[in-house]
C-alpha cells in the first residue's frame, strides 16, 4: 500500500514545494500491486518522488547507507496499512526524527507516546491478504499534518530529540525482549 504514501504527499505538494518522498524500496514490486513511479504520475509529483535505485533489494542497504538516509531526513514518513515490528519506525525514532505513521496496527504499540508522533487517523479500513485487516491513512490529513510539522522547525527539532531520548531508554534490545516475554505469558495463560 505505498501508493497510499505517493497520494498523500501529492497532496502536500500542493502546500508546499520544497519536499521530496524518498522510497527504499524496488517501485515496481508486485507486491504493491501498482508500479509506484506510475503512481507518482497519476499524482502529478513524479519529479519529487524518489527511489534509492540499489538495484538488488534483497541484500539491501548497508548500516551505514540506511542511517545516511535516516539522518538527511527532516520526518520519518509511513503511511502504513499493517506493519510488522515497525523497524523503521524504532530506527527513525532513534536518530532523532519525527515519525508520521498511520494510527493502525503496531505504530502506537512501538511508539506509545502520542505528543511525540503524529499518528494520522485512518481513512479506510479493509480486509488484506490472508484475511489480515489493513487499513489506509487519510491522505489529506497526512498532507496537512507534515505540513505543520515542517512550518514549525523548532518544534519539529524538539519531537526529534525526545523521540531520540525515548528511544535511547525504551528500546534496548532487553527491553523488548521483557515485554516480548511478557506478551507471550499473557496469551498462553489465556489459553
Amino acid at each position: 500500500m505505498l501508493s497510499e504514501n505517493v497520494k498523500a504527499f501529492g497532496k502536500l505538494l500542493k502546500l508546499r514545494s520544497d519536499v521530496v518522498l524518498l522510497f527504499n524500496c524496488d517501485p515496481t514490486d508486485p507486491a504493491q500491486v501498482n508500479d509506484l513511479r506510475s503512481v507518482a504520475k497519476k499524482y502529478d509529483c513524479d519529479d519529487r518522488v524518489l527511489f534509492t535505485d540499489m538495484g538488488n533489494y534483497i541484500d539491501g542497504l548497508s548500516d551505514g547507507e540506511v542511517n545516511e538516509l535516516y539522518n538527511i531526513m527532516d520526518v520519518f514518513w509511513l503511511l502504513t496499512s499493517g506493519e510488522g515490528f515497525g523497524l523503521p519506525f524504532a530506527e527513525s525514532s532513534m536518530v532523532g526524527k519525527c515519525v508520521i505513521t498511520t494510527d493502525y496496527t503496531n505504530a502506537r504499540e512501538i511508539l506509545p507516546n502520542q505528543t511525540n508522533h503524529f499518528f494520522i487517523p485512518v481513512g479506510y479500513e479493509m480486509m488484506g491478504t490472508y484475511e489480515v485487516n489493513r487499513a489506509l491513512a487519510d491522505s489529506t490529513k497526512a498532507a496537512e499534518y507534515t505540513n505543520e510539522i515542517l512550518n514549525n522547525p523548532s518544534e519539529l527539532a524538539r519531537i526529534g530529540k525526545l523521540n531520540h531520548e525515548w528511544s535511547l531508554a525504551n528500546l534496548d534490545v532487553k527491553v523488548i525482549g521483557k515485554q516480548w516475554d511478557s506478551l507471550i505469558k499473557k496469551r498462553l495463560n489465556r489459553e
